[in-house]
């Protein structure tokens, strides 16, 4: 049940995550809207692929962290830093429109795919806050291979939502439009995550 919980709660973090227009949806939208659902998933299963690395990557220095009992003691402390410092970063770049040029019609879809995936490293720290986040109020504990399960979540939830947009790309036009409000939503969450460990790290004996 705990493997289960894990991929859950990776997919569904994941899932509503990559809701913000950025690059990479943004790309599968115009597939999407040109009729080339096909490619649009080819695009978003690449880009799935490489975040699955990364949060990899990424969660297994998490656990090597946690696992340093200098780090843990100010666990609250770090995770709060992180947690603001990405929230006023979302919140200030909230306003950026990401660019909505058509996507070349091209077989190479894929290779956009991870091209692009690559290029979007600012899953790292995303996702070293929000697991930080997830294990300090133990909605999730990750212990050795667990890792897997819970990144094979992220993937799989990524990805979903890249078939979502393909597949419901008029729908999600809309939201492209309204992205000034929409992209406020992770700084806004992220701020409120990182102002509440803050609080319970001054709130420690």
């Amino acid at each position: 049940m705990n493997l289960l919980w894990l991929f859950v709660v990776g997919f569904v973090c994941s899932y509503l995550g990559s809701i913000p227009p950025g690059v990479i949806n943004v790309s599968v939208l115009q597939y999407g809207l040109h009729g080339h659902r096909s490619l649009g998933l080819r695009f978003g299963l690449a880009a799935s692929l490489v975040e699955f690395v990364y949060a990899a990557a990424t969660v297994r220095f998490h656990i090597f962290l946690t696992e340093n009992t200098s780090f843990t003691e100010d666990f609250e402390l770090v995770s709060g830093i992180v947690l603001t410092i990405l929230g006023i970063a979302s919140l200030l770049s909230s306003n950026k429109a990401p660019s909505e040029k058509a996507v070349e019609e091209s077989p190479r879809a894929f290779r956009k795919g991870l091209i692009i995936g690559v290029t979007n490293i600012m899953v790292i720290p995303f996702w070293l806050a929000v697991t930080a986040y997830l294990q300090s109020r133990s909605i999730v504990v990750i212990k050795g291979y667990d890792l897997f399960i819970y990144v094979a979540g992220i993937s799989a939830g990524t990805f979903a939502l890249m078939a979502s947009v393909a597949y419901l790309s008029h729908r999600f036009q809309k939201v492209v439009e309204n992205r000034k409000t929409v992209n406020k939503i992770p700084g806004i969450v992220l701020l409120t995550m990182g102002l509440y460990s803050f609080y319970n790290w001054f709130m420690m004996p």
